[in-house]
């Protein structure tokens, strides 16, 4: 037990005993909580006097002794569990090498109550009225006994045998308490029972249509003989009594909860809840987001959408220079377009333009078309992969990913997983040229409809003797899977750049070489199976003579643009070109929309739909600004963006993107089944254990990454624990957790399967009694002396007991008065309706409110009258303060605002003594928010 005393007083006197240290014999004092029950530690309090270390002995009575050597006897606590009930002796003795000191005392360990009892029904079909009995079976060596029920519906009694109706279906959990009226040892038991035909459930299938806001419910119920009436709610208003109802459509997205109820004759009820999940209609091409509203590119050069027209951005790193500037990435939050991350050669930079702590040093090649693509992870809002290709000048090769998980580094970022090889270098084949690859590129492969999560492919590919080989990553909620691999029988060479249409069903790239030949270069456009992740035959191919580099779809999917060296890859010739993909021929529809002007490189479509255009080495950029019209009236602009200058340069690349995607995360909880049971209450601590079940455990033994289900507790409290499980074999798992304070709390199981993407949740009311390591709630308080009564208050509970009772209006009540006139520590022992305790202590501190300072003294440092002031008080006690002494002449010679500080007759500052003769002092102060007082006076100093 912890006395906590606050110093808040001008004269303070405590009623503490004293302890006269020059008693060379050991005296000993103990003193422990009564009643002791079995099961619980009982803590001794013991001590005594001494001067030197002492060496203590203890008998515990019951057979157990302990030995403690060279112990300060000045104090210390010993606990111990008695296991057993009966009468114990407990001797306890001090021994200081020369004299010793003994105490024999004698108590009882009272049993606890063996409690148990009976339901009339433990399963019971639905009715209007369930009438369940209850029988007591508790027994007890010591009589009486107390019981308290809890029945689950609200209902208590504290009857020996009890009944209750339940007029909802559910499961109720029944509580029987009961303890001792002789020692309040008290324990207790749970049971549930079901107001449900727990043999027989209603059951149904749900099918789910395109547009995905119908759906078809089928009644699959297995034994529909006895059923005499359905009832489907379908969570929008509408109800059905048909065995199978009609199609239903909603006309607004969310979570809908279905319910079938079936009636058998003798009136039990059979019901299933099921959730649906009503998406946004569907989307022919991917919605706008602000993931690309920012990018950095080039020699410090940047620019910015987020304000509908894009501005520059003058604020990439200075240490920023890259020779040939090719391939960035950039991504912002989805929402605001506020800047994440971006990605350099070597280094991801942070929203604040410095490195992410484990960031650099990344792996990288000199050069790469389309170096980096940011790709966010489906089954984690927080994470990023990044895929990052290397230049075929290098000599690294291949593909790589890094995972940036944004939870981290407070929110701006960390990388989690650092430089993971999907490709390794892959060797050149002559005469086919380098069989490395720098085209790499994505597209989503499900928009997030019908309840689908969204998910994306990206391609790459490389040249294996005569042909190209496409390597597909499928990214979903697991994460990165290499889905498969396609030989396409042209060659085309690895440098430039590829797109993906913004609907996702035309791929195309241009090949910078034919081969290892600088005459020829090609653009190719294939149709794409994305469901499948396929390139189909008979691909359009464009030959050109000149140099290929940058190519771009328009908005509608209608028309291909591509940047082109019209004479060789010496010449010194640009220009842009259209093709018009709606054609009966394609290649005949080409149209050269801008020539003779700078060095034209990469093109990407901006969030604002407008095609931008890299023009390499220059201060700015060109912009198609309708790049859905045919010819040269998609009006291209070559100087559309300035950078800003300052030596803000654009390179061969501005940004490597994914089309604009959807968020569209909808949670089907039909396969997963969140259930937990209490099995144990002590007090202040519940014991859980999970038996959650689901139809669909992973396919893993093992925590790998990504097959994991989660296990997600909620307290009601403020405090969580989060618990990851691996397999079904796992599924029952006890937790325990203790609460800071008593009352009613509602615990949730949400789980969910980060395999099948599942969730589902799981809530109880618990009631948390009593205990000592809660806070207790105390109020100190303080009084004037004479005074006259004050009031004390303990916490609510419903059995009190005051110690000492000495000054006290009630010694069993929970706010009785006092009437003292020193101070004093109050100890409450309080006992709640579970048969829990808890020990509130109060500090009552007698406060001298007097304000008297002495006429004359003398600072000659003889320890007697040396300070002029108010003596032994506390700063605490006065809400203000102000003392101000004055010399003869009206001259200010001392002030204080601190009731601690007094004056030695010196200067305040100086330090300067001051002659013998009459002050005068002023004196302002209130306390306990009485008004201001003034006190005035002489004062003599005499040296």
């Amino acid at each position: 037990m912890i006395y906590l005393l606050t110093m808040r007083a001008i004269y303070i006197l405590l009623l503490i005993p004293m302890v006269n240290f020059l008693f060379a014999q050991p005296d000993i004092e103990l003193s422990y909580e009564k009643p002791v029950c079995i099961g619980s530690e009982v803590e001794f309090d013991a001590g005594g006097s001494c001067c030197d270390p002492v060496d203590i002995f203890i008998d515990y009575g019951d057979g157990t002794k302990d030995t403690l050597l060279g112990q300060d006897p000045d104090g210390f606590n010993v606990s111990y569990e008695y296991n057993i009930p009966g009468t114990f002796f407990f001797k306890f003795k001090l021994d200081d090498g020369v004299d010793a000191d003994s105490l024999l005392d004698t108590f009882v360990v009272y049993d606890r109550p063996v409690v148990d009892f009976l339901p009339s029904e433990d399963t019971l079909c639905f009715s209007d009225n369930a009438l369940i009995d209850f029988t007591n079976l508790t027994t007890s060596i010591n009589t009486p006994v107390t019981y308290q029920w809890y029945m689950g519906n609200g209902d208590q009694s504290t009857e020996e045998h009890t009944s209750s109706v339940y007029s909802q279906p559910g499961r109720y959990r029944v509580l029987l308490r009961a303890y001792s009226d002789t020692a309040l040892c008290s324990s207790q038991t749970t049971k549930d029972i079901f107001i449900v035909d727990d043999t027989a459930l209603a059951n149904f299938e749900i099918q789910q249509e395109c547009p995905c806001n119908e759906f078809n419910f089928t009644n699959t119920t297995a034994e529909k003989n006895d059923i005499v009436s359905w009832q489907w709610i379908f969570g929008n208003d509408s109800v059905s009594i048909a065995e199978n109802p009609d199609k239903q459509k909603y006309l607004d997205p969310g979570q809908y909860y279905v319910s079938l109820i079936g009636t058998k004759n003798d009136g039990c009820k059979h019901i299933r809840r099921k959730l649906v999940n009503v998406c946004p209609e569907e989307q022919d091409t991917l919605p706008n987001t602000a993931s690309n509203n920012r990018w950095y590119f080039g020699t410090q050069a940047g620019i910015d959408f987020n304000g509908g027209v894009p501005v520059a951005l003058l604020n990439a790193p200075s240490t920023f220079v890259n020779p040939t500037n090719e391939g960035r990435a950039t991504v912002s939050d989805h929402l605001t377009g506020d800047l994440l991350f971006w990605v350099s050669d070597s280094t991801i930079y942070n929203r604040d333009q410095q490195p992410m702590p484990n960031s650099t040093n990344l792996l990288y090649g000199t050069s790469s078309s389309q170096g980096p693509l940011i790709v966010p992870h489906p089954g984690n809002d927080n994470q990023y992969f990044v895929f990052r290709t290397f230049g075929w000048t290098g000599e690294l090769s291949g593909l790589y990913f890094c995972l940036v998980d944004m939870s981290l580094d407070g929110g701006k970022g960390d990388i989690v997983i650092k430089d993971s090889m999907l490709i390794g270098t892959v060797p050149f084949f002559p005469p086919y040229g380098f069989a490395r690859s720098e085209h790499l590129t994505g597209t989503a492969k499900s928009l997030g409809e019908c309840g689908e999560k969204i998910s994306y492919w990206v391609v790459t590919h490389y040249i294996e003797n005569t042909v190209n080989i496409y390597n597909y990553y499928l990214v979903d909620e697991r994460g990165i899977t290499l889905d498969h691999s396609q030989t396409i029988p042209h060659i085309h060479g690895t440098i430039g750049q590829s797109a993906f249409s913004p609907d996702g069903t035309k791929y195309a790239l241009v090949s910078l070489y034919q081969g290892i030949q600088y005459s020829r270069s090609s653009v190719f456009i294939y149709d794409f199976d994305k469901e499948n992740g396929l390139l189909l035959p008979n691909p359009v191919i464009d030959y050109n003579v000149g140099g290929l580099y940058g190519l771009a779809f328009s908005p509608d999917n209608s028309k291909l643009y591509f940047t082109d060296r019209v004479a060789s890859m010496s010449g010194t010739g640009y220009a842009i070109k259209q093709l018009d993909l709606s054609a009966d021929d394609i290649l005949a529809s080409e149209q050269i929309i801008y020539t003779d002007g700078k060095n034209h490189r990469s093109m990407y479509l901006g969030p604002d739909d407008k095609i931008y255009v890299a023009l390499f080495n220059h201060d700015s950029i060109g912009v198609i600004n309708n790049p859905n019209v045919l010819g040269v009236a998609c009006n291209y602009v070559e100087n559309g963006v300035y950078l800003g200058g300052g030596g803000r340069i654009c390179g061969m690349g501005l940004q490597n993107l994914l089309p604009k995607y959807s968020e569209n995360n909808e949670i089907d909880t039909s396969s997963v089944e969140a259930s937990f049971v209490i099995d144990e209450i002590q007090c202040d601590e519940v014991f859980l254990r999970n038996v959650s079940d689901s139809l669909f455990p992973p396919q893993s033994d093992s925590c790998d990454y990504p097959h994991y289900y989660l296990y997600r507790w909620s307290f009601s409290d403020g405090e969580s624990d989060s618990i990851f499980y691996c397999n079904s074999d796992e599924f029952s798992q006890v937790i325990n957790h203790v609460y800071d304070d008593s009352g009613t709390y509602e615990v949730s199981l949400i789980v969910s399967s980060s395999f099948s993407c599942d969730q589902d949740t799981f809530t109880e009311n618990i009631i948390i009694g009593l205990s000592d390591s809660f806070n207790s709630g105390k109020v100190d308080t303080q009084f004037c002396v004479g005074e006259g009564q004050v009031n004390i208050a303990a916490r609510e509970g419903i059995l009190y007991e005051w110690l000492p009772i000495n000054g006290l209006s009630c010694v069993d009540c929970q706010s009785p008065t006092i009437q003292v006139d020193s101070s004093i520590v109050y100890v409450a022992e309080i006992r709640d309706e579970l048969g829990c305790q808890l020990t509130d202590s109060i500090v009552v501190t007698a406060l001298n409110c007097d304000v008297f300072l002495p006429n004359a003294f003398s600072p000659d440092n003889d320890g007697m009258n040396d300070w002029f002031g108010l003596y032994h008080v506390s700063a605490e006690v006065f809400d203000s303060y102000e003392l101000n002494i004055f010399n003869r002449h009206g001259t200010r010679v001392f002030q204080s605002n601190d009731v601690t500080r007094l004056w030695d007759g010196n200067h305040n500052k100086a330090q300067e003594k001051y002659p013998e003769g009459v002050y005068t002092y002023y004196l302002k102060y209130s306390f306990e928010e009485k008004e201001i007082e003034t006190v005035s006076g002489n004062v003599t100093l005499l040296r």
